[in-house]
Order: structure tokens, then sequence, then C-alpha cells
């Protein structure tokens, strides 16, 4: 009798050692799952950050560079108001007629680059306006390139000269 209970016990204790086995390569095989998971989310999480981060540099270029804009007339109302603040006089700003040139050239499937719109802009003021209003432009968000200055003393005007600017801004 002591033999068949020692059987008995010696069965049921292997019956749980096999099981135990099998709940371990269970729980091994949950862990590594677990840890897939976790290093997945940590991926996305990564991914969404820099989806986000492109998403801000995007609206930033079309701030920068705006969609589809032929004539910059919200630009040209900002130089005014910067040209006022700063005491230029007899602003003229003016769209100049040229061929629309494009920078870059568009392949087969990619989007054609910035087109560049031309500016004439005439004022009148002192070589200090014209530094101040210089470094306005600079801080403006929107990408101006100034191409050409041209100054003209005129003995009538002194201190004033008279100040051609010809300016390029772009739009896609």
């Amino acid at each position: 009798m002591v033999f068949v209970l020692l059987a008995l016990l010696l069965a049921f204790f292997l019956w749980l050692l096999k099981d135990n086995f099998a709940l371990r390569e269970t729980w091994k095989q949950k862990k590594q799952e677990l840890e897939e998971a976790q290093a997945a989310s940590r991926r996305l999480e990564a991914l969404e950050r820099q989806s986000q981060e492109l998403k801000q540099k995007e609206n930033t270029l079309y701030n920068r560079i705006p969609l589809g804009e032929k004539q910059p007339f919200g630009l040209i109302k900002k130089l005014i108001n910067l040209g006022g603040q700063i005491g230029l006089r007899e602003m003229n700003i003016s769209l100049k007629e040229k061929e629309e040139s494009q920078i870059g050239q568009a392949s087969a499937g990619a989007p054609a680059g910035p087109k560049a719109v031309h500016l004439q802009m005439n004022v009148v003021g002192t070589f200090r306006q014209l530094l101040d209003f210089l470094k306005k432009i600079y801080q403006l968000e929107r990408v101006v390139n100034v191409s050409l200055i041209e100054v003209k003393r005129s003995e009538k005007l002194l201190p004033y000269q008279k100040i051609s600017l010809e300016l390029i801004v772009y739009t896609f």
C-alpha cells in the first residue's frame, strides 16, 4: 500500500513537473512576445514623433514659401508696413514682368520646384533706414531674396537717396 501511495505521489509529482515545464515554456514565449510588442511600441512612438516633426517642418516650409501664390499681396503689405515703420518714403512696389523661372527641374513623378516671383521696390530713405529695412526683411518668416540694390544720390533729397530694390520671393 505504501508503494502504491509512493507510486501515485511520484506519478503526481512527474505530472506536475511536466505541467510546470510546459507553463515555463509558455511563460518564456509570452515574455518574448511582450518584449517584441514593447519594442514595436517604442518604434511606433518614435515614428509618431518623427511624423510630427516632419509636419511642423512642412508647415514652416509652406509659411516660408507659400503654395500657389502668384501675386504676393500679403508680403507686399508687410513690406509697406515695415518701410513705413522705419520711415522710408515714396514707397512703390510692383511685380516685375519676367519669364516665370522655376528652381530645380521636375522629374517624371516629382513635383515642380519653387517658382520665383520678382518684385521691384522703389523708395526714398537714408542709408540707415535702408540697413534697418534689410534687417527686417531678413527677419521675415517668408523667404525674400534681395537680388539688386541700387542707390542714387540726388542733391535735392539729401540726406535721403533714391533706393531701388529687386526682390525675389518664391512660391510652389
